[in-house]
């Protein structure tokens, strides 16, 4: 239902947009082979520490769908926070099994997905939202 109303949009159908829906669909069906990895590793070797490992994957997946994002939609701005996911990416992968490191991922989350996000709409035309 909400395709078919994007679809209808001025641009909707546009490469760069159908691009940009692919790379981030793709991006949640990695994200949800990794959960169900992790969550097997859990199961099967009673590894409770395996979860852990799914922010710092995301992360990473996160940056490249923004990078291509950033790319197709000639808004140089937007790489800016693929760089931050990657940062982020990292800095999870180092601190995984940190109780804290939770804290840091929705800090991240907030700084890499919604506020970029809120910066694009506030760009967009009041008809177009």
């Amino acid at each position: 239902m909400l395709r078919q109303r994007t679809m209808k949009l001025p641009g909707g159908s546009s490469v760069a947009n159908r691009v940009s829906r692919t790379v981030w669909r793709s991006v949640g069906f990695g994200i949800m082979a990794v959960v169900a990895g992790c969550i097997t590793r859990m199961l099967a070797y009673q590894d409770f520490q395996a979860p852990n490992a799914i922010m710092a994957a995301a992360f990473a997946m996160f940056g490249i769908a923004l990078l291509v994002t950033a790319t197709i939609s000639a808004q140089a701005w937007i790489g800016m926070f693929g760089a931050l996911a990657f940062i982020s990416s990292v800095a999870l992968w180092v601190t995984m099994n940190e109780p804290w490191a939770y804290l840091l991922a929705a800090g991240a989350g907030i700084v890499v997905l919604i506020l970029p996000g809120v910066m694009m709409m506030r760009r967009e035309p009041s008809t177009i939202i």
